[in-house]
């Protein structure tokens, strides 16, 4: 048996007849674990709605709306007939129609609980918010997934009997939308032998002719709707209005359906031309609706249009997932290298059986920080002292290398002595001179015996 946590109270279902007043019991302890019990919220008085309820489902946390519907004061045939949605919505089991979840019959309150998935907004306020009408894109993502929703009742024999924005629902927008038919409060399950209905019920501005008339009706009826249902989806308002249900009745028999704005598309003008035949036998069904040229040409493009949203919403969660699992994967890389860690100092402190040798070993480490760093110092002071040899012999190759180019200097430059006042006696002199150094080699070394001065090559080798 599910639980499920109310929130708060989100609208009003179907008007009711006159409910007996409920008794005053903890309902939630005999059906369902709410968070509140039912019978303590204020019930509907005898002039209010149902009550429609946001819920969790506490197993799961899905959201749900809770559908709270009194049974008091009913004859049983009206009893039967408003057990008879919870049915509909199990038979009913569509993507375009919206999920059954659960249901009971609660004996303390007397109310019939129906409990649906969160379809999201409804249709009228969707249009509120875009100023009372939609765009025809808009329209077209809305009456395609309807047409075939209303096909899949009538395929099970099942009227909804109450088409209009407000039972429309919408959930998300763009590639995640989903619209589906809700509030099958008054479909009617036609019978095996049965091909018409005649309860007149539903809202009177969606009224087919054949309901204005007070005949029996069938599935085509639905289609009447649904043709009013698009029609005001793109004007605004609903293709005939009147002051009075009877001014209504004549109009919805009898005058022509209005025209719809220029700029509305051929196809989609000719659907709801179709939809809006007065006579029922002319009007087509929802599977010929479907069967239209144009609305398959739409139905495939809209099809082909979610197929490529699908596969991108899948390439999507395809990356998100291979990033999810490169971050596991580090974080459990990340969580390995801790464990190894954690695992080390385990085994490093199992080593340490007393205080006494985790003392010890504090000890030895200190002793060993002292040792290097006084083997540091030492290493900085020889470093120090290599530098200062550095310098200095670089010092010295450069005195060395200024030495030798004096020297190559002084060899290259000839001896010239002192010149005489006669040129002629300069010249002999020279001449002489150099006579008496080729025959004395050795007159080179020591000092020039006329003019007292040391020769440069012994100045060079002093020098050296």
């Amino acid at each position: 048996m599910q639980a499920y946590a109310i929130q708060a109270c989100i609208g009003t279902g179907v008007r009711l007849p006159a409910p007996s007043p409920p008794r005053r019991r903890r309902a939630a302890r005999c059906t369902r674990d709410f968070a509140f019990p039912i019978s303590d919220r204020p019930t509907p008085n005898p002039q209010t709605y149902g009550r429609v309820y946001d819920c969790t489902r506490r197993s799961d946390a899905m959201k749900c709306v809770l559908k709270q519907v009194p049974l008091g004061g009913l004859s049983d045939h009206d009893r039967r007939e408003t057990l008879n949605e919870a049915s509909i919505l199990r038979s009913a089991q569509s993507k375009h129609v919206v999920a059954y979840v659960d249901s009971w019959e609660d004996p303390a309150s007397d109310c019939l609980y129906i409990v649906m998935e969160h379809a999201g907004e409804d249709l009228s306020r969707v249009m509120k918010a875009n100023g009372g009408a939609l765009p025809e894109e808009d329209v077209w993502s809305v009456i395609l997934p309807v047409a075939r929703g209303l096909k899949h009742l009538h395929s099970l024999r099942i009227l909804h009997r109450d088409l209009k924005p407000a039972n429309i629902f919408r959930r998300g927008a763009g590639e995640t939308e989903r619209v589906v038919i809700g509030d099958l409060g008054l479909g009617r399950v036609l019978g095996a032998r049965s091909a018409f209905a005649k309860t007149g019920v539903g809202t009177p501005l969606y009224f087919s002719p054949e309901l204005a008339q007070e005949k029996p009706y069938n599935d085509k009826s639905d289609v009447w709707a649904f043709g009013c249902l698009a029609h005001e989806l793109l004007v605004g308002k609903p293709p005939f209005e009147a002051k009075n249900q009877l001014a209504l009745a004549s109009k919805i028999v009898h005058a022509p359906a209005p025209s719809l704005p220029d700029a509305v598309s051929p196809d989609l003008a000719f659907v709801i031309h179709k939809a809006l035949t007065k006579d029922p036998e002319r009007r087509p069904s929802m599977a010929d609706l479907l069967g239209l040229s144009c609305v398959r040409d739409r139905a495939r493009a809209a099809n082909a249009r979610a197929a490529r949203d699908a596969e991108t919403r899948r390439g999507r969660l395809e990356r998100r997932l291979r990033e999810d699992r490169a971050v596991f994967e580090s974080e459990r890389a990340a969580f390995a290298t801790e464990k190894a860690e954690m695992e080390s100092k385990a085994a490093a402190l199992s080593l340490a059986v007393s205080l006494e040798d985790v003392e010890g070993m504090a000890e030895r480490i200190r002793q060993l920080e002292s040792a290097n760093a006084a083997l540091a110092a030492r290493l900085e002071e020889t470093e120090t002292r290599l530098a200062d040899a550095e310098r200095a012999r670089v010092a010295l190759a450069g005195k060395l290398e200024t030495a030798v180019s004096a020297a190559a200097s002084a060899a290259a430059t000839p001896y010239k002595p002192a010149a005489s006042p006669a040129s002629g006696k300069h010249e002999r002199g020279a001449s002489d001179s150099f006579d008496s150094f080729e025959r004395s080699p050795g007159a080179s070394v020591g000092s020039d015996s006329k003019t007292g001065r040391k020769s440069p090559s012994a100045s060079a080798t002093k020098a050296l």
